[in-house]
């Protein structure tokens, strides 16, 4: 039982985390679901959304969850552990060898599952900081052909040519997608790069814009299907090779983001570390339960009369 429970309260909290974050930061097909919506209602309801979320994360956790049962009964795992003092069901005699294996199971996983944690948290913010930014001017008829995700543009804005994301009945803006272009751009001419600008990062482009400061940002994906037909709309075409961008917090051209690694993977150690000691209290509080309902049902065979 107590494998069974941790692996699904793992696997719950992993989908969940995956679901969450996509929700929040609006990437992949939770991005395209909403952008979906903005184009047929002019808006989008981060309620139907995470609903929608819902939905395909039970449609994918079902099988899952049944394989759960179906691994824990291979490793001879009960499905209900015995009360204190109780005698164990001699019709599902219950498996020390079972409870072993799924501990080389379940303590790989908690690291597996810490690591991928502390890898997804801290390997943007390293990666921005650490990362050379190779320099890239925009012009007129030529196609950028970079050679690393991490940029520092020379290029101007068109702020005239945006699609905002707004969420719910407020109309309030979510974020602003803005074409990125060349100096002296015409109308119905491609576009290679679209920023997203974010309330948290609108400072960062607004401030290129005013500065004419070159941008540091990372390339993040195709723009949503949905974004490019409304920009098409405004003569602004896109195409499989236009690219978003996601802008990197700077300084006079130079990154300013903070390196923390080092202090993440200290706590990626602890928490690891911490919950593998706590599985393994837990067997031993469960081998020590079914150690003592097998001797209370020996005594009780040896005092029963004949």
């Amino acid at each position: 039982m107590v494998f069974k429970w941790f692996a699904r309260a793992l696997l719950a909290a992993a989908y969940g985390a995956v679901c969450l974050y996509a929700v929040v930061a609006e990437t992949g097909p939770i991005g395209w679901f909403n952008y979906a919506q903005q184009s047929l209602f002019g808006s989008y309801s981060q309620k139907l959304t995470m609903l929608a979320a819902i939905v395909v994360s039970l449609v994918v956790l079902a099988p899952l969850w049944l394989g759960i049962d179906a691994l824990g009964r291979r490793l001879g795992v009960p499905d209900a552990l015995p009360r204190l003092g109780a005698a164990p069901d001699p019709a599902r005699p219950l498996s020390k060898r079972g409870f072993l294996l799924s501990s080389f199971v379940a303590i790989p996983l908690i690291w597996i599952g810490g690591y991928a944690a502390w890898w997804y948290f801290q390997h943007q913010h390293h990666e921005d900081a650490t990362a050379t930014y190779e320099p890239l001017r925009l012009v007129r008829n030529q196609v950028p052909a970079p050679g690393t995700p991490w940029l520092a543009i020379d290029g101007r804005l068109l702020w005239q040519r945006t699609v905002a994301l707004t969420k719910g009945s407020s109309q309030s803006v979510e974020y602003t997608l803005v074409p990125l272009v060349a100096e002296g751009w015409r109308d119905g001419e491609p576009v290679h790069f679209i920023a997203r600008v974010d309330n948290s990062n609108r400072y960062l482009a607004e401030r290129a814009t005013r500065a004419r400061e070159v941008i540091l940002a990372r390339t993040d994906g195709p723009v949503a299907v949905p974004a490019a037909q409304e920009f098409l709309k405004m003569q602004v075409p896109t195409s499989d090779a236009t690219r978003m961008l996601r802008l990197v917090p700077s300084e006079r051209g130079a990154p300013a983001v903070r390196d923390s690694a080092e202090s993440d993977w200290q706590a990626y150690l602890w928490l690891a570390g911490g919950g593998s000691v706590f599985y393994v209290f837990m067997m031993i509080v469960v081998a020590l339960a079914i150690a003592n309902g097998e001797r209370k049902q020996r005594k009780q065979t040896l005092r029963a009369p004949r």
